[in-house]
């Protein structure tokens, strides 16, 4: 593995961070995401950075994986208005899902839109008896035609109440087979008529909905890649996305971490800076240690992507280390500050404007994305380590 960036990558690092610094971010629009910025998400659709991994005839730039990640980083760095969960699901998940396995049709349809900031993509995967045991979705897709009339229930389903929005949806083609088997996934328009949503919003104030669908047709053509291999090409996409998805994260806890290093050489307690405190000291070098080795992990995984290589494993061990790492990164930070760090960016006590705060709240939700970091260890334990599995409950699909 080559642990440098070529010449032309670090221009392109350096680029980035420039245009976040000149560019107007423009007015925020919380209701779509906590941090997305529709203007400046067209600035950066201007630049072709929507779609630097898409192949050049659909639109995109053709790079790799390690281009898409250092941008990522630079993004979450500067916190950018890009709208993380926007382009996440959008962009490294479901752009790269159709890039992969999509038709023709769908690659010319959606591709060029998605990298145009045209349209965004959003999930459509938990059900309410599913939970984080995707695979055991029964919302069913019957095949009339040239349509699949759909009929189930949503829960989590992102960005339905957004204009110009797409989902993929993840429905049951034969219930017959295995759990695992019998998945097919649909790019739907969320306009369809038969589609109701209520709004949900999430602890960290995130908003989601709770979906049910009633008689939906979707095309035929809307059809992503063969029908009953949809849990298949989810799987393939977690490889993706649980390495890209964390470049941006990572880079906006980086800028986080130097504010707390400048907040605790300025902030006096009992006479000293809490620089000199030998525990903030300690809760500090804590921080740095697993920041950088997170990103070493997230380049890594960036640069088997690049090289055709099964990241799967390694992704799956770098989601166990991240989500943990980052609960001891607020935990740690919240520490540092601490009563004081409790309160929101309302007060004009809350040191950092609130910021660490809202961090803790927003990454206590993510232990239970993906069924957190207790399904994902399962994983670890069958498909990395090759434990015997037929005695154990399968927990979202991994031991199939």
């Amino acid at each position: 593995m080559e642990f440098g960036f070529s010449e032309e990558q670090e221009r392109f690092r350096q680029e980035v961070r420039d245009f976040c610094e000149s560019e107007p971010w423009g007015e925020i629009v919380p209701i779509i995401d906590d941090n997305f910025s529709p203007s400046f998400y067209r600035k950066v659709a201007d630049k072709g950075w929507l779609g630097l991994q898409f192949p050049e005839r659909y639109g995109g730039k053709g790079k790799d994986a390690i281009w898409e990640t250092i941008f990522s980083e630079e993004m979450g760095y500067c916190g950018a208005p890009i709208g993380p969960s926007i382009y996440g699901e959008s962009v490294i998940c479901f752009g790269d899902m159709i890039a992969k396995y999509g038709s023709e049709q769908l690659k010319e349809e959606y591709l060029p839109r998605i990298a145009k900031g045209e349209i965004s993509l959003g999930q459509a995967i938990t059900e309410p008896e599913a939970g984080s045991d995707e695979a055991s979705v029964q919302t069913r897709a019957i095949r009339k035609g040239d349509y699949y009339i759909v009929n189930g229930q949503k829960m989590f389903w992102t960005y339905v109440h957004v204009e110009n929005n797409h989902s993929l949806l993840m429905a049951r083609t034969d219930p017959n087979a295995l759990p695992e088997k019998g998945i097919s996934l649909f790019i739907v328009d969320n306009k369809t008529p038969g589609i109701s949503y209520t709004p949900l919003v999430t602890m960290g104030g995130r908003r989601t909905n709770q979906v049910f669908l009633d008689d939906v047709k979707i095309p035929r053509q809307n059809l992503l890649g063969e029908e009953n291999r949809g849990w298949h090409y989810f799987m393939q996409s977690k490889a993706v996305y649980w390495h890209k998805g964390q470049a941006g994260p990572v880079g906006r806890m980086s800028r986080l971490f130097d504010t707390i290093i400048q907040y605790t050489k300025e902030t006096e307690s009992n006479g000293h800076s809490l620089s000199q405190n030998p525990l903030v000291r300690q809760k500090l070098a804590q921080m740095a240690t697993e920041i950088r080795v997170r990103r070493l992990l997230i380049y890594r995984l960036a640069w088997m992507e690049s090289k055709g290589l099964d990241a799967l494993p390694i992704a799956a061990i770098l989601k166990v280390i991240n989500d943990e790492a980052s609960l001891r990164f607020a935990s740690n930070a919240m520490q540092i500050l601490g009563l004081y760090g409790q309160l929101e960016g309302e007060s004009k006590y809350a040191p950092l404007r609130g910021t660490v705060e809202g961090m803790y709240q927003a990454i206590v939700i993510m232990l239970f994305v993906d069924g957190g970091a207790s399904v994902t260890r399962n994983f670890i334990a069958t498909h990395v380590l090759g434990l015997d599995f037929s005695r154990i409950r399968r927990h979202n699909g991994f031991w199939s």
